[in-house]
């Protein structure tokens, strides 16, 4: 039980739970904040944080995240079931 809490504690430092409108439910990075974007980049594995510049024309990069229900290719899966749609976003 110390190995794996010793992992959870190292995996979880400086890091940020969080929920989705969706009511997924996250970790990210430790500035994560309400009104930040959830996405997953074609081909990536990985979903990411990304935050809207103040003139909303672009988003800023925050970092990588786990999502429940979004890892892998589960997020493309929803893309050809016409759950979600791609967009494309332009990274400042």
């Amino acid at each position: 039980m110390v190995v794996f809490a010793t992992m959870v504690d190292s995996s979880c430092r400086g890091r940020s739970y969080f929920s989705t409108e969706g009511k997924r439910v996250g970790l990210g990075p430790r500035d994560v904040s309400p009104g930040d974007l959830v996405c997953v980049f074609e081909g990536s594995p990985t979903p990411y944080v990304l935050r809207a510049t103040a003139s909303g024309t672009s988003y800023t990069f925050i970092g990588e995240c786990y999502v429940h229900g979004l890892m892998n290719s589960e997020a493309l899966d929803m893309r050809d079931e016409g759950i979600v749609e791609s967009e494309t976003f332009i990274i400042e």
